[in-house]
């Protein structure tokens, strides 16, 4: 039996995972915020379809064997294909049940203090997964967080003014000017004081993922 004891020491992070696209993103999103004296958790549930009792117990002592083996190595090759190494090492954890049921109940089993799960698209067969994700953000016993990638293509970024910083609020005191910049900002606006976005920080800690 995988070890569940509750941290007091430090957040208790549970990442969602189906092994697909969207899982990807939101595992690397969990091992990216984990930081030391953290605990990660890595869930994958599958759903048991035999017939028979006996059926299902056979297939249940299957899973429970060998998943772990599946997931861990997943975790593995991702963080390893993107170079996002972990200051925690994620703990593996493989529950028998529907995915909300289970992910649901493994964050009450460890009193999670936030959970991780991806965002799919919505069409053909993701419509089920999206179910997936709208039923853990109704169902979770704690904040859900989820992983989407970044899409800015397409999209204008706004032209609304900006609000002038404290030195452009003393200028147009001192100088009566409602429209007049700080030395900074007067070199920059030329035209309008627009939004502006920053670049994405690349983690690079590099060192052992698992065992």
């Amino acid at each position: 039996m995988d070890d569940t004891e509750t941290n007091t020491s430090g957040r208790i992070i549970v990442v969602a995972v189906d092994l697909s696209a969207e899982s990807d993103l939101a595992l690397l999103t969990a091992v990216r915020m984990a930081v030391v004296g953290d605990t990660l958790h890595v869930v994958h549930s599958v759903e048991v379809h035999g017939l028979r009792e006996a059926t299902r117990i056979e297939e249940q002592s299957q899973i429970l064997e060998n998943d772990p083996d599946v997931v861990r190595a997943y975790v593995n090759e991702t963080c390893e294909r993107e170079e996002v190494w972990p200051l925690v090492r994620p703990e593996v954890h493989t529950r028998i049940g529907t995915p909300v049921a289970a992910v649901v109940q493994f964050c009450t089993d460890v009193e999670a203090d936030l959970l991780v799960c991806g965002v799919h698209q919505q069409k053909g067969m993701e419509r089920l997964r999206a179910s997936v994700t709208e039923g853990l953000m109704r169902e979770a016993p704690c904040p859900v967080l989820l992983a989407k990638p970044r899409a800015y293509q397409g999209r204008r970024k706004s032209e609304l003014p900006a609000p002038p910083c404290a030195d452009c609020v003393q200028k147009r005191d001192e100088t009566g000017d409602p429209a007049a910049w700080c030395a900074t900002h007067a070199r920059e606006h030329q035209g309008r004081h627009t939004y502006s976005g920053s670049g994405a920080r690349k983690s690079s800690f590099p060192g052992s993922i698992m065992r």
